[in-house]
């Protein structure tokens, strides 16, 4: 999960300064270890 959380503020960071993707796509094996509940 910290991979993916510092994936998103490293996108929206870019994006703020116009250099970032619209989206950001991430494998589901980082979920894999999540709780459902």
């Amino acid at each position: 999960m910290v991979i993916f959380y510092v994936d998103l503020t490293l996108a929206v960071l870019a994006h703020r300064h116009g250099r970032g993707p619209d989206f950001l796509v991430h494998g589901s094996h980082l979920y894999d270890g999540v709780d459902a509940r």
